[in-house]
């Protein structure tokens, strides 16, 4: 999370497919985490997600017996819970909107110098945007992220499962929209480094060394 421009956009892609599974099966159980964050997400050796901490989570059926109470981490809190309103799975939504954010721009998406100043952020400032940070990140990728972390929480994902095929599916855009280089996403065959690619490099440095 703390690379210069963010985790490589397979990787994150990987792992943020990996986090919807996860929080789909609690939602599924009737259960929102209410504090998904970077420091509750652990990656094993092999590259398994395992999504930690559910001290804070709530059954679904119970989440409107809290209004009033703040609870989770100021940076990745959604903006009902920011104001004390009851949270249900669309906030984890939203939180995990901005941990996907920090995982390819490679900074947080807010950040003050206190918690009150973060928590109206969230309630009033919108999002910026992901790409004129990192101008690289494909529009797919942004228009999930900006749709996770709408201040309403009826215009976000459903569920999980919408977040999850955006990042899978990657729809064609309308046939009125205008399509630009930069919105198509390069193969994943280029997006990593291929023996081919070594044999190349030799190649072009022999080459240059006979002339």
């Amino acid at each position: 999370m703390k690379r210069p421009g963010g985790v490589s956009l397979r990787g994150g892609l990987d792992w943020a497919k990996q986090i919807c599974a996860a929080l789909g099966e609690a939602h599924a159980q009737g259960v929102v985490h209410r504090d998904l964050k970077p420091e509750n997400i652990l990656i094993t050796r092999d590259g398994t997600v395992k999504v930690m901490d559910f001290g804070l989570a709530r059954s679904l059926e119970t989440t409107t017996a809290h209004t009033g109470t703040i609870m989770g981490t100021p940076a990745y809190m959604s903006p009902e819970q920011a104001q004390g309103k009851p949270a249900d799975h669309r906030s984890d939504i939203y939180s995990l909107g901005l941990v996907m954010y920090e995982m390819m721009v490679g900074a947080p998406a807010f950040t003050a110098e206190s918690s009150t100043a973060l928590l109206h952020k969230h309630i009033y400032e919108p999002l910026p945007q992901p790409r004129v940070v990192s101008p690289y990140l494909p529009a797919f990728l942004e228009r999930a992220i900006l749709k996770c972390t709408e201040k309403s929480p009826k215009k976000r994902y459903a569920d999980v499962a919408g977040v999850e095929h955006a990042l899978v599916e990657r729809a064609a855009p309308a046939h009125d929209v205008e399509v630009r280089p930069e919105d198509t996403p390069l193969p994943s065959r280029l997006l990593v480094w291929q023996k081919s690619d070594t044999l190349l490099l030799f190649a072009s440095i022999a080459a240059r060394s006979s002339f």
